[in-house]
């Protein structure tokens, strides 16, 4: 059963990369347009159903468990200060900016700037990641001095990145996101190719979460870009699997995500995954099984960060136009 897993994500993830990559290229399968992603970008701009503004954060917002969470940042965000580790103050910092809670977002600012500027251990694709949870964080909150900083830092980094990390891949999945929201569909196109085609080295069996994680920044790309092409290509290969007779099928996302450990940011992953078929696909009745699962794995899960991403984007989602 394992080598039929492995099989499917090596042809799936090549299958994808090719689609997106290649100009004027023709797949043979019905599933798979021959025609290339930046015309279907072109193309498909204003033919989504949510083709509007987006609300960026939750200021003036009423939502369950609002007190909680912010509670929870709180303390969050205290612990990042006093470890003094960019990862660490990569998450509260989403989460206020998510909320619009500027005075705790400055100082977790300020703070992993700092580090990830001064920071000569860690590889370049390792720090493209982290920039690219700035660049998020900055969105949200609509910090657009940190928004062009971080954008420099991360497109660098990339650029001048050896390694065929996930971290690499990751940062290629929030660039991607940052270009889509700028309609900035030429670099976008470039940015989303070049994750997939890195994400081609994922499609390994112990690989499994990393190459779903990054599929869910490709699929929230997508979303952001009106580009239904591309999210449906990502959303089936995210989908896809085989029964024990080998007969090809689609799972729902909901059981495909499962493949995160519910401690690594599964209930963050479908709370994006959750957002990026509402935005896409809003009469799509995944949606609401999707929503009460984000609700559970984040019950479930040890990890407060990933609770507090998770639900609080959830929230962002479902206040959305």
């Amino acid at each position: 059963m394992n080598k039929i897993l492995f099989t499917i994500f090596i042809t799936a993830l090549l299958l994808l990369a090719y689609s997106v990559i290649k100009d004027q290229s023709t797949i043979d399968s019905p599933s798979l347009s021959d025609t290339s992603s930046h015309e279907l970008a072109d193309r498909d701009h204003g033919e989504t159903p949510k083709s509007q503004k987006i609300i960026r954060n939750l200021i003036g917002i009423e939502f369950s468990d609002k007190e909680m969470l912010q509670e929870l940042l709180d303390q969050l965000a205290n612990q990042a200060l006093e470890k003094n580790d960019a990862y660490l103050l990569s998450i509260p910092l989403i989460a206020s900016a998510i909320l619009g809670e500027m005075d705790i977002y400055g100082p977790l600012q300020d703070k992993i700037s700092e580090l990830l500027t001064n920071d000569a251990k860690n590889e370049a694709g390792y720090k493209a990641w982290l920039w690219g949870r700035v660049l998020l964080a900055g969105y949200h909150i609509n910090d657009t001095v940190t928004e062009d900083h971080a954008y420099a830092h991360l497109a660098s980094l990339l650029t001048s990145s050896t390694e065929d990390s996930p971290f690499a891949t990751w940062g290629y999945g929030y660039k991607a996101i940052y270009e889509a929201l700028n309609k900035n569909i030429d670099e976008y196109n470039n940015s989303l190719a070049q994750g997939v085609s890195i994400a081609e080295n994922l499609a390994l069996p112990e690989k499994k979460a990393d190459l779903l994680w990054a599929q869910v920044l490709f699929l929230s790309a997508t979303a952001f870009a009106d580009d239904r092409h591309n999210y449906d290509l990502i959303f089936d290969h995210m989908t896809a699997s085989k029964n024990e007779d080998g007969e090809k099928s689609n799972v729902d996302i909901i059981q495909a995500l499962n493949g995160i450990n519910e401690d690594d940011w599964r209930a963050w992953g479908l709370a994006l995954a959750r957002f990026s078929i509402a935005r896409t696909d809003p009469k799509n009745p995944i949606i609401e099984p999707l929503t009460d699962a984000v609700i559970q794995s984040a019950e479930n899960t040890t990890s407060e960060g990933n609770k507090l991403l998770s639900l609080l984007t959830l929230a962002w989602s479902q206040n959305q136009p």
